[in-house]
């Protein structure tokens, strides 16, 4: 018998309130931010390892408790001619006419940073998305854990994420913003792209899972999980990778991991996600570097 479920059912998201995203499942509370990498090929090594100890110092920051959500887009555009850049010199006009009509990956990053509840990581895959059977009366009526009632736990995981911001713009390579409500749940706002695979026709499909496949409108989704370190090869875990196809006797061309992945796609969309789960503190007595 075939199933149907309204889309604002099976939304994992309950609530807005006060800048912090309130989930159906257990009350997570989540602050989304918008990161703006700097553009490709313009970073050396020592700065992809300064970009990986910012990541060490913001999962250290946010504590026992916490998930890290970093969400990469790559959609494939295609170069328009900058009006300015045509009145230049024969060689800025020349340069917009030769890349005019030429495919590239844009590439839009979203970093959610979250409290979870003591028992999260022990829930198994079915319990987590169990908020896919369940209608919005089940949420008003079951409670959510203590904690997450608690004023100065909430003010102290805002005051977390104030100070994951000022780590972000201390190093000088990423600008960040904080969502706001409309920046979300607009019709042109994450969540609505998100839902109809960043089109940007305004119109959101139905999304089927009939015949083993997974379709959102007119277009088919497939998804690909990685979950133990021995899934990925060694270069994939360096805080960077050298471009390959280009010569590189004096110049290495560095890209981060997740362009990596997302020039591995054979699609012109790409959504890839990345999770850090900390269940509590952990403190190394080995403070060497090699």
């Amino acid at each position: 018998m075939e199933k149907r479920l309204d889309l604002w059912d099976a939304f994992p998201i309950y609530g807005y309130e006060k800048g912090t995203l309130i989930s159906k499942e257990k009350g997570c509370m989540t602050i989304p931010l918008q990161l703006v990498l700097p553009e490709a090929y313009t970073l050396d090594k020592k700065d992809f390892v300064r970009l990986q100890e910012l990541f060490y110092n913001i999962i250290h920051v946010l504590g026992s408790h916490s998930m890290l959500h970093r969400q990469d887009y790559f959609t494939q555009e295609y170069y328009r001619t900058i009006p300015g850049h045509l009145q230049g010199d024969f060689l800025e006009r020349a340069s917009e006419h030769y890349f005019e009509d030429r495919p590239f990956l844009e590439a839009t990053h979203y970093l959610y940073l979250s409290k979870v509840p003591k028992n999260y990581i022990r829930l198994n895959s079915n319990r987590v998305n169990s908020h896919l059977s369940k209608n919005r009366e089940f949420f008003l009526t079951h409670s959510v854990p203590e904690e997450f009632m608690d004023s100065v736990y909430i003010e102290s995981f805002k005051t977390q994420v104030s100070q994951v911001i000022k780590l972000i713009k201390e190093t000088g390579l990423i600008e960040v913003y904080r969502l706001g409500y409309d920046e979300l749940f607009d019709i042109q706002g994450l969540y609505a792209r998100y839902h109809r695979l960043l089109d940007r026709s305004g119109s959101l499909g139905d999304v089927d899972f009939r015949g083993n496949d997974i379709r959102v409108g007119t277009r088919s989704a497939q998804f690909f999980t990685l979950e133990n370190l021995e899934q990925f090869t060694k270069n994939i875990l360096h805080p960077s990778s050298i471009m390959g196809g280009i010569p590189r006797t004096r110049t290495l061309f560095r890209l981060g991991t997740s362009f990596h992945w997302a020039l591995r796609f054979p699609v012109n969309i790409s959504s890839i996600n990345t999770f850090i789960f900390q269940i509590r503190k952990r403190y190394s007595h080995n403070s060497e570097k090699k």
